[in-house]
């Protein structure tokens, strides 16, 4: 399946532009595995997206990433993934850096890296599919947001 470039789907990205800091997906199924790596280099812990794919396959989902941080005991909190409900967003914006599946009605989603948002209230993304970031409006955003993960 073609993967669009920018993110993977039609959803409008603002101010896109291309980020050498950002972790590059080693093939097209790889992107839960890309973000796994850049979520725990905020932790300070460097394991490859290679490593992780081992451990959970591609493509994957978070409900498995989450299940393999926790195995690795690297923190006292717990990660959590899976399905998303809109109503939690706030919620999971406050504990820091996650990550989300976007999917289009009746295609494969893609793994991104959010950053919070903006004071205008803009979603912050980093995309390891072409090493970029971009900014989407939350609207937006929710309407394709399908899974998550983060720490509780």
């Amino acid at each position: 399946m073609e993967i669009k470039a920018g993110a993977g789907g039609d959803w409008k990205r603002l101010n896109e532009e291309f980020d050498l800091t950002i972790v590059r997906q080693f093939n097209d199924d790889a992107c839960v595995s890309a973000v796994g790596e850049m979520l725990l280099r905020q932790q300070l812990v460097e394991i490859t997206q290679q490593k992780i794919a081992e451990n959970i396959g591609t493509p994957s989902n978070f409900e498995l990433l989450a299940e393999y941080f926790n195995s690795l005991k690297i923190s006292s909190k717990t990660w959590l993934g899976g399905f998303f409900d809109v109503k939690y967003f706030e919620k999971v914006v406050e504990t820091g850096t996650w990550g989300a599946i976007l999917r289009e009605p009746k295609l494969r989603g893609h793994a991104v890296l959010v950053e919070g948002l903006t004071k205008d209230g803009l979603v912050k993304i980093k995309d390891p599919f072409d090493q970029t970031f971009y900014k989407m409006r939350k609207d937006e955003f929710l309407k394709y947001l399908s899974e998550f993960i983060c720490e509780k």
